[in-house]
């Protein structure tokens, strides 16, 4: 059975969706320095276990893939999950997406 769910509301019911997943984590901030300058690390845990990772040189966003299964059900391409993701992220933390990288959450830890 196929549900039609107006383009408008896609985003929405996302955000919901990583809400529900992705709240409550322990921020790990850190800087690193290298001959390129300095940049902030944040590495978003959840139960011990990296989730996510953003890069404020690059305003770069990894995130786990077992952390976005549950948005399987909308068939996104991988480029439309990455948008989807980056404004989720943009809006609840309020730091800027250039770019979403979507890995295994085993890279990650």
């Amino acid at each position: 059975m196929k549900i039609l769910i107006k383009e408008n509301k896609i985003q929405q019911l996302i955000n919901n969706i990583l809400n529900d997943e992705l709240t409550d984590l322990y921020e790990y901030r850190g800087y690193t320095t290298d001959s390129t300058g300095e940049w902030l690390t944040i590495r978003y845990m959840k139960d011990g276990q990296i989730v996510m990772i953003y890069r404020d040189d690059r305003d770069l966003l990894y995130v786990g893939t077992e952390e976005l299964s549950k948005l399987n059900i909308f068939d996104l391409d991988y480029n439309t999950l990455q948008t989807v993701v980056g404004k989720w992220f943009e809006s609840t933390y309020e730091l800027p997406v250039d770019k979403v990288m979507i890995i295994s959450s085993k890279a990650l830890n």
